[in-house]
């Protein structure tokens, strides 16, 4: 098992690590049973979880074509109601198969693991994502944009959120629509100088935007 918990300042994104790693990914719900989850894996694997799907998805995973799988499980903390039952029942089989477990979730659940020894003491690293860098927040602008990000512009985003990469991507759907108001496909700083990128829900203000320039003068 891996625990990968998240918080605001996510640096990469879910999908696009399970993507990359071609992994099993599943979301887990409020109140979600064993069985749901079960469905829930089945039907990312494409195969079919009957009356015995505990053993069709153990032989799955130890057939030579899953080697080197991994299972993701979004919501982690979801996972934790009924004395853990969920991942317990995952445990039963991945611990026959060697498949690796990440498990995703807030920073303010994460000592909720720590009460279920035998998920806990399979814990084999702890990883905490930091803040997007400026080359990152470039880097989803690039692949992410269907406009082109100028970098006065990229630089206005990484300050406005903080290098938090849910807000960066509110920003770039923002940039987007307010370009094709503009009739660009390539747009700058200046362009979106009246255009708020992202906004503090909680206070239902913007979110106050932070400049180098002033942060160097001050």
């Amino acid at each position: 098992f891996w625990m990968d918990p998240l918080n605001l300042g996510v640096k990469s994104d879910k999908l696009g690590l399970g993507a990359r790693l071609g992994a099993i990914f599943v979301t887990a719900r409020q109140g979600w049973t064993p069985g749901q989850m079960i469905k829930a894996l089945a039907l990312d694997m494409n195969i079919y979880a009957g009356r015995d799907a505990d053993v069709t998805l153990g032989e799955w995973l130890a057939q030579p074509g899953a080697d080197g799988k991994v299972i993701i499980i979004d919501e982690a903390q979801f996972a934790l109601s009924n004395r853990a039952a969920c991942l317990e029942r995952l445990r039963g089989i991945t611990d026959k198969s060697g498949t690796p477990v990440i498990l995703v979730a807030m920073q303010e659940d994460v000592e909720r693991f720590g009460r279920h020894e035998q998920i806990s003491s399979r814990i084999f690293n702890w990883v905490r994502f930091e803040p997007s860098s400026p080359e990152d927040v470039a880097g989803a602008c690039q692949e992410l944009a269907e406009v082109q990000i100028a970098p006065d512009l990229v630089a206005r985003i990484h300050a406005d959120t903080d290098g938090r990469m849910r807000d960066v991507i509110k920003a770039i759907s923002r940039i987007e629509m307010a370009a094709k108001g503009l009739g660009k496909d390539a747009v700058n700083a200046a362009d979106m100088r009246k255009t708020k990128l992202v906004e503090d829900y909680r206070a239902g203000i913007p979110r106050p935007v932070v400049r180098a320039a002033a942060r160097g003068n001050a």
